[in-house]
């Protein structure tokens, strides 16, 4: 099998965070093999990069805020790429390897790969989001500026088909759903995500649940997907001794917007809850996730989610909210996963049921819109019964002023705690055993050898494509699948 001798890398940014620990772990993970690797990369920080890296920032690579005046620059774009890349590797790459191209933040980035493309130039495209799954913001955007209002044609250039082109996504679920939509099997990928920790065994010791004082940490950049409030509900019903601390804030305005208002919610009820806690860089991740009692994830929507397996090897057990679609690779894998719930019900009357039908009646048609569509017949009754169990609803189903009602009742007393299902929220058994053995599954599935051998197995296939034409895979179906009734989550609006 081939093996390429030079590697492009490329991704919006290097900020703090998940694509840019995967970049990281990747570099880690080809450090040994020959390779001669480039990362290109819009301006940002690079703390999350191994400091020997070859690091390059390519001007029009990194966010656009409006993307109305980036597509012009696609020409310019791919040209800027090429000559990083010939700079920086003494000559084109063997194989260009893009992170979330088709994210829907810069309509420079997919032209600029179409180019790459009709040139012949080998493509991996690794897909952490869909602009299809709950950000129309962003595919309006791309439909607007790449699509010329015509999904077909935001369907070719987004997602451009021929034989020297390769997808590879964190999920099974993903892959499935691109095959679905037409992409050929050959040249679809499933490669999950490496897991590892700088100084693992240093900084881990073992894990006791319930301490006198509790210290629940979220390791997660407070966008709205990530289900604040449901951890600012943690905090309300907890332990008074209980201490609670999300690491990361949100950067874009939509995001920012809520994030100020949970914070001002938290102060308002006096909430013990530290907001961006080890932002200013003196703590370690491995350190902070060390301090923890327990890791909580409480997000209703994520690619892959190194929060399920980091906290393993911090010696952490990891509680909160659980999303088969991505954790049923893991239990299929062996992970034992018990600690987290299926979903938070709360009494649907806390709410109301005709003010929770409302909102979805008012969300539900808006977000369609923003992908072109119009509801059909059956849609909400579809929606409203998949957020709902009996006279109960699921917390995460719920949008913020919902999720502040109900916050606001468990407050009022002790007696309300009963209503919750679960009941309780961190399990009072031990969880060594549990963090013992999932430690060592995550270590033995996800290190960085693992990684680096798929890796190079996939850009090996890569390698062995001849450029040639595809068939067009069908965004429609690919819209059908994501915008499915019983999906819709009002906090993905």
């Amino acid at each position: 099998m081939k093996h390429p001798r030079r590697l492009a890398i490329a991704h919006f940014h290097l900020r703090p965070g998940g694509v840019t620990r995967v970049i990281g772990h990747a570099l880690a993970a080809l450090s040994r093999s020959g390779v001669k690797v480039v990362v290109l990369a819009g301006p940002s920080e690079h703390r999350d990069i191994p400091a020997d890296a070859c690091v390059r920032e390519v001007e029009g690579l990194g966010y656009a805020e409006d993307l109305a005046g980036s597509a012009p620059a696609a020409e310019g774009l791919a040209e800027r790429l090429k000559e990083a890349a010939r700079e920086a590797l003494g000559g084109l790459p063997d194989l260009w390897h893009f992170h979330n191209h088709s994210l829907g933040k810069s309509a420079a980035v997919p032209l600029a790969i179409e180019r790459l493309a009709a040139e012949g130039q080998r493509l991996l495209l690794q897909i952490h989001d869909f602009p299809e799954d709950g950000r129309s913001a962003n595919y309006r955007s791309l439909l607007e500026h790449v699509g010329e209002r015509r999904a077909a044609l935001l369907g070719r250039r987004l997602y451009p088909q021929a034989a020297h082109i390769h997808y590879a996504t964190l999920n099974t679920r993903d892959l499935a759903f691109l095959r679905a939509a037409g992409v050929a099997a050959e040249r679809l990928h499933f490669l999950p995500n490496p897991i590892a920790l700088r100084d693992e065994a240093r900084e881990s010791r073992p894990a006791v649940l319930a301490p006198k004082t509790g210290l629940y940490i979220y390791p997660a950049r407070a966008i709205r997907r990530k289900n604040i409030g449901e951890f600012l509900l943690w905090a309300a019903v907890g332990k008074k001794t209980d201490r609670y601390a999300v690491t990361l804030a949100p950067t874009s305005a939509a995001d920012l917007a809520i994030y100020a208002r949970w914070r001002a919610f938290a102060r308002e009820l006096d909430l013990p809850v530290e907001f961006e806690a080890g932002h200013d860089g003196t703590v370690s991740f491995p350190q902070l996730l060390a301090r923890a009692t327990a890791v909580v994830t409480t997000s209703v929507a994520e690619g892959f989610g190194l929060a399920f397996l980091e906290p393993w090897l911090a010696g952490r057990p990891l509680l909160g909210r659980d999303l088969p679609e991505m954790t049923g690779d893991f239990k299929n894998e062996g992970l034992d996963l018990s600690g987290l719930y299926a979903r938070l019900l709360v009494p649907l009357d806390w709410v109301g049921a005709d003010a929770l039908r409302a909102r979805i009646e008012e969300s539900w048609p808006a977000l369609l819109a923003a992908y072109g569509r119009a509801p059909r017949r059956g849609d909400v009754e579809k929606a409203y019964a998949a957020a709902c169990e009996g006279e109960r609803v699921d917390f995460g189903r719920l949008d913020e002023g919902l999720q502040e009602t109900v916050i606001r009742r468990l407050k009022t007393g002790r007696k309300t705690l009963a209503a919750l299902s679960p009941a309780r929220l961190a399990p009072e058994r031990e969880q060594a055993a549990v963090v013992t053995k999932n430690r060592q599954l995550t270590r033995q599935l996800f290190n960085l050898d693992q990684y680096g051998q798929r890796l190079a197995e996939i850009y090996g296939h890569v390698l062995e494509s001849e450029p040639a034409a595809a068939d067009p895979m069908d965004p429609e179906t690919l819209l059908d699948l994501f915008l499915a009734p019983d999906r819709f989550c009002l906090l993905r609006t």
